[in-house]
């Protein structure tokens, strides 16, 4: 529901108002195995190269991988390493996808955008969990958010639908965004509809 999200009330009142929140919880040892058994299905080269044939973005995620079999793979693993993190921390909430991401050497700009609709948010909020492999910073291109922007601007988003707030500008600087800085062993949650994106890595 959109009032009780997560079961610590300090955290939800902090998701609630900034529309993004940062939690301790994972083991770095345990992320490293989840990524060295997975790893052994990952098309290297195209991890490393962002080949996504015909979809022009700079990095990689499984969202956007047409190999089915990868996608499952993904699912399943990912699905085990986060359902204590669900009970944990959130009320009534299950996974609908799971992504690796990877952003190669100078690469990997996402512009400001608001992820798709997947619920009716009159009602309930979709939330995104990100928990990194690697220390992130605004050098390497970790996430950048516009505060209390959640809720606003457009209410149904999808592929096909053209993002308004583009018109102003692609430049995150442009949004008054915050870096949120990671260290491996963190995750972060974070409204789908709040304003967010990544520089490049540069690292």
């Amino acid at each position: 529901m959109k009032n009780k999200i997560l079961h610590d009330p300090i955290l939800n009142q902090t998701l609630q108002e900034t529309g993004f929140v940062v939690v301790d919880f994972f083991d770095p040892t345990q992320l490293s195995a989840v990524f060295e058994k997975v790893s052994t299905q990952i098309n290297t080269e195209k991890f490393a190269a962002n080949n996504h044939l015909d979809i022009d973005v700079s990095f990689h995620c499984t969202y956007l991988d047409p190999d089915k079999a990868y996608k499952l793979l993904i699912w399943k693993e990912l699905n085990e390493l986060i359902a204590p993190f669900l009970t944990a921390y959130f009320q009534d909430y299950k996974t609908i996808q799971a992504n690796l991401f990877n952003k190669a050497p100078g690469t990997g700009f996402i512009a400001p955008h608001q992820n798709l609709t997947t619920v009716d948010e009159d009602t309930y909020t979709s939330v995104s969990i990100w928990i990194p492999l690697q220390d992130t910073t605004e050098h390497n291109g970790t996430l950048h958010f516009m505060p209390r922007s959640h809720g606003k601007f457009e209410r149904f988003r999808n592929s096909n639908i053209h993002w308004a707030p583009m018109d102003a500008a692609a430049d995150i600087n442009a949004y008054h965004m915050v870096p949120v800085s990671l260290k491996v062993g963190q995750a972060l949650i974070f409204d789908d509809s709040i304003v967010h994106a990544s520089p490049d890595n540069l690292s």
